[in-house]
């Protein structure tokens, strides 16, 4: 796997597991400081959008809404808590470490 691959693959878990932390939903905004604050500062507000939108499509992991092509509001779905937990896997989400 390419670092690269490996970078989306952890900023798709961060995503979740902010969303985990807000009470399962937040806006890109909150997710973005979110992920700058845990390291993921080279992704930008269009790179947080891009991925939950394919965390919807592609994994089912959130619910999305738009408000006025301004900003997007994300809300965890049970897969994506699943998931961000480390009970479920899915491909192309990087899997939480386990410790101990």
């Amino acid at each position: 796997m390419s670092f690269e691959r490996h970078l989306i693959e952890d900023f798709r878990l961060v995503l979740l597991r902010l969303l985990v932390e807000a009470g399962g939903h937040a806006n890109e905004s909150v997710l973005l400081r979110g992920a700058h604050m845990l390291g993921h500062r080279r992704f930008g507000r269009p790179d947080v959008r891009r991925e939950l939108r394919w965390l919807k499509a592609e994994a089912g992991c959130v619910s999305l809404s738009d408000y006025a092509d301004k900003v997007t509001v994300a809300e965890l779905t049970d897969t994506g808590r699943e998931v961000a937990a480390g009970r479920q896997t899915v491909p192309g989400i990087k899997p939480p470490d386990r410790l101990g």
